[in-house]
Order: C-alpha cells, then sequence, then structure tokens
C-alpha cells in the first residue's frame, strides 16, 4: 500500500508539472534602438534584433501574477535587412554576451554599416557586479572594448581599431527610427527569423488551424506565422473551408465573448482571404 501511494504521488507530480503551461505558442520579434541604415543606401538598414518563443502558465502555476512563462526559444543577434527585397539575414548571434549584463541586453551597442561590411562596438563595457561570475568578467572584459567588423558574405568576424572605428563612426552612423524598423519588420516571413513552427513545437496542421479558427491563439505573430507556415499552402477549397468553419464559429459566440474576438476575427479572416 505504501509503494502505491508514493507511486500515486509520483505520477501526480509529473502530471501537475507537464501541463502547468499552455500549448499555445507565443512568437515575438523587434528591433532595438541604434539600428542604422548603409551609409549610401535607405533600403538597407542594420539593427539589433531579439526574436522568442514562449509558453505562459496555465491552472496553479498561473497564480497569483500569471507565473512564469517558459521559453523554447529567446535569441538576440546582429541582423542586417533590405527592405526593397523583404530580406532578412542574421550576421551574429550575441545572445550569450547579452545575457551577461541588463545594459548588453539593452542592446546598447554601436553599429556602422558600410559596404559589404557591418562594423559595431559595444557602447559601455559591463560592470564586474552585473556579470555572473569574475572568471566571465575577466575572459570578457577586453571583448566589450574592442571593435569588430563582420563581412556580409562570409560573415567572419575580425577585430579593427577602435580609434578608427569612432572615427568611422561619427561620420557614417545615420539612425534609423525604431517605427521604420518595424514596418519593414513586418513584411518579412517568419521562416527568416527562424520562427518556425513545427521546428519550435511540433503540431499536426490541423491544431494549428484548429487555434486559428477558434481563436484559442491569442498572439498576432503566431497566428500570422500559421497563415505564412500552414495556412498558405493548403488549396483554394481547403482555405474556403477554413473561412467557412471560422465564420460559422465566430457566428456561434453572443455577447462579450463575440466582441472580444472581434478584432482578431476580422483581421484574421482578411489576411486568409488573401491567399485566394
Amino acid at each position: 500500500m505504501k509503494w502505491i501511494v508514493i507511486i500515486l504521488i509520483v505520477v501526480t507530480v509529473l502530471i501537475f508539472f507537464t501541463s502547468c503551461h499552455s500549448n499555445q505558442i507565443n512568437l515575438t520579434y523587434k528591433g532595438e534602438f541604434g539600428a542604422t541604415f548603409k551609409y549610401n543606401d535607405s533600403n538597407k538598414i542594420a539593427f539589433i534584433g531579439k526574436k522568442g518563443a514562449y509558453v505562459k502558465a496555465k491552472g496553479i502555476a498561473a497564480f497569483p501574477d500569471g507565473g512564469q512563462s517558459k521559453y523554447l526559444v529567446k535569441k538576440t543577434g546582429i541582423y542586417i535587412l533590405d527592405s526593397e527585397k523583404n530580406k532578412l539575414d542574421l550576421l551574429l548571434d550575441i545572445t550569450e554576451q547579452s545575457r551577461l549584463s541588463w545594459r548588453i541586453h539593452q542592446g546598447n551597442i554601436k553599429l556602422i554599416y558600410n559596404d559589404n561590411h557591418v562594423l559595431y562596438r559595444w557602447d559601455v563595457a559591463p560592470l564586474s557586479s552585473e556579470l555572473k561570475n569574475k572568471e566571465a568578467y575577466n575572459a570578457l572584459d577586453k571583448h566589450y572594448f574592442d571593435a569588430y567588423s563582420i563581412d556580409i558574405n562570409t560573415k567572419k568576424k575580425s577585430i579593427i581599431d577602435t580609434n578608427k572605428f569612432e572615427l568611422l563612426y561619427n561620420e557614417s552612423y545615420k539612425k534609423c527610427d525604431l517605427t521604420r524598423l518595424h514596418n519593414d519588420l513586418d513584411k518579412i516571413p517568419l521562416v527568416d527569423w527562424g520562427l518556425i513552427l513545427q521546428e519550435i513545437k511540433p503540431k499536426s496542421d490541423k491544431k494549428y488551424i484548429r487555434e486559428i479558427i477558434e481563436f484559442k491563439s491569442k498572439s498576432n505573430i503566431t497566428r500570422r506565422a500559421i497563415i505564412e507556415q500552414i495556412i498558405s499552402k493548403k488549396t483554394p477549397n481547403e482555405i474556403k473551408d477554413i473561412l467557412k468553419k471560422m465564420e460559422s464559429y465566430y457566428n456561434s459566440l453572443e455577447g462579450y465573448e463575440k466582441t472580444k474576438q472581434t478584432l482578431h476575427y476580422n483581421e484574421t479572416y482578411e489576411s486568409i482571404q488573401k491567399l485566394l
């Protein structure tokens, strides 16, 4: 009897921990301050970008303040964007550096975009108190005082003279405001960010489409990913069927619940309809 009780307790605990997060994925991306246009081309932008994918806490785990989300993807990098061709390219993953200091995490970095190179230098050096340990500080301290050049074609990084960097920065930096940057990023397919649904959280097409039909997905970016990566590959008749089911479900709602979903319904229905 004692062993049965222990087994039941273990099973209960396992069920709790495996079901304390939602099954609906939330995708995010954004550009940070400090983005710069290419010196002679305002259609090309270098910037610090962040992307993520997480599931929210649910049930008991969500109390009392919503709980802690579980991140499946959380990355920071130096990107270049060609807004004319709607093309995004990751030049350098700086996730580990950005985790070491809140100032680095906020994207305090100087960028220059010239010809076939992107040059960068951290705008502030991390404080020892901000790093996880003294060993990490000693290993990375010099890194944050150096300036670097990244070859866009090979993505190879090399150290450059800091004085030369500062002179070039004063001459070449052309600020790109966040409104312009985010408007351009909204046109980029989410696969270019590496935010691929079936790689991050594999589920059947049917389940993802159901999240669209029944408004289970609360994230605008996730709904966009479902449309881009799954629904767009369906036949015209299958897309029409999805729209029909979505309309039917929406019309079955009443009162506040229907009002709450109206904006999502109109935006999502229109986006899917454009595929026909």
